[in-house]
């Protein structure tokens, strides 16, 4: 139990030393679904993972548990495989406080629409600048003509 002991202080003290920072959160998002609208209560209205060319307005709700005054979210829009555009290219991102456990509403506001194709919107809960990391949470979807 004693060797254990020294290794578990050994190996966090050389974790320490390599400046890395760990955190901790109890914060986790509960749902998250694609719609064309969200109610007052944030509630979805006409929820969807099929929209057309014309639809101007695209939302993704997503709701958040056991989030400490600090947390963050955020979605990045990304069209996946549509004409005129580049596999992967990233159309908006936008990060929002979820302080507390809330719904955030992520819009993405297409003027003209989006051209048919696939398209994703990854959910990141806490992201850290400069640091690749997993979504926590990947919707996909597709424009229809």
């Amino acid at each position: 139990m004693k060797k254990l002991t020294v290794t578990l202080i050994l190996l966090v003290g050389a974790y320490a030393l390599t400046g890395c920072s760990v955190q901790f959160s109890t914060a986790n998002i509960g749902n998250a679904q694609l719609c064309k609208a969200v109610s007052d209560k944030y509630e979805a209205i006409d929820p969807t993972t099929s929209f057309t060319a014309t639809d101007k307005e695209f939302h993704c709700l997503v709701r958040i548990n056991n989030a400490p005054d600090d947390t963050k979210l955020r979605a990045r829009w990304i069209a996946v495989n549509a004409p005129g555009m580049e596999a992967n290219e990233k159309l908006v991102e936008t990060d929002l406080p979820a302080a507390g456990g809330r719904h955030a509403d992520f819009r993405l506001t297409a003027k003209n629409g989006l051209p048919p194709g696939a398209y994703k919107v990854e959910i990141y809960l806490n992201p850290q600048e400069g640091k690749a990391e997993p979504p926590a949470k990947t919707l996909d979807f597709s424009i229809k003509s």
